[in-house]
């Protein structure tokens, strides 16, 4: 039996994925996470790290991030209290959707997840004071292959649906993509 309802997305590889709670007057259980049916559409990878993000305030951004290869990662995110709006950007050379952007709420009365594979920008903004993020991810955090692209840049154009709060300083000054950024190439070593 199948825990989770699977939802493709406009980018290949992104999927949001939708839990389904039994429940009953006590409550509900859920799965959280099963690797034979995240592996059906695309986590392959072992879990290196599961991570926790809170928010204080709404509007609060974080983001664009990526790592290059070969510590690129796949990340499966979950809002586990209040609600964001969660991003994908293919930033995967090549692509046929380099440089767009795939954004959904995720909430915690949903029950919903978004999975990046390798090759994507992550974002997030705060849409409730308190909201929190479990993301789930395929490769340890490499302060040497740390990346990412402004949050407010043109060339990807994310609709934030709030007005922009808090931001860090290494964020907001984050350059904007020029003609030179080429994208990550999965199929090298240093994927520049």
């Amino acid at each position: 039996m199948n825990r989770f309802e699977i939802e493709k997305t406009p980018i290949e590889g992104v999927f949001v994925v939708k839990a389904k709670p039994i429940g009953d007057a006590r409550g509900y259980f859920e799965r959280f996470f099963c690797s034979d049916e995240f592996n059906e559409i695309g986590f392959n990878a072992p879990v290196a790290q599961i991570n926790h993000s809170l928010n204080n305030e709404v509007g609060v951004v974080r983001g664009i991030h990526f790592q290059w290869p070969p510590y690129n990662e796949m990340k499966l995110v979950r809002c586990i209290n209040g609600e964001v709006y969660d991003v994908a950007v293919d930033l995967r050379k090549g692509s046929s959707t380099f440089l767009k952007y795939f954004g959904v709420k995720l909430s915690q009365q949903e029950h919903n997840y978004l999975l990046l594979p390798n090759g994507m920008g992550h974002a997030y903004q705060s849409l409730t004071a308190g909201a929190e993020l479990i993301y789930v991810v395929s490769a340890p955090f490499t302060p040497e292959a740390d990346c990412g692209l402004n949050p407010q840049d043109p060339a990807i154009g994310i609709s934030w649906p709030v007005k922009i709060g808090q931001i860090s300083d290494k964020d907001r000054n984050r350059k904007f993509i020029d003609k030179t950024f080429m994208g990550i190439d999965l199929g090298s070593l240093s994927g520049k």
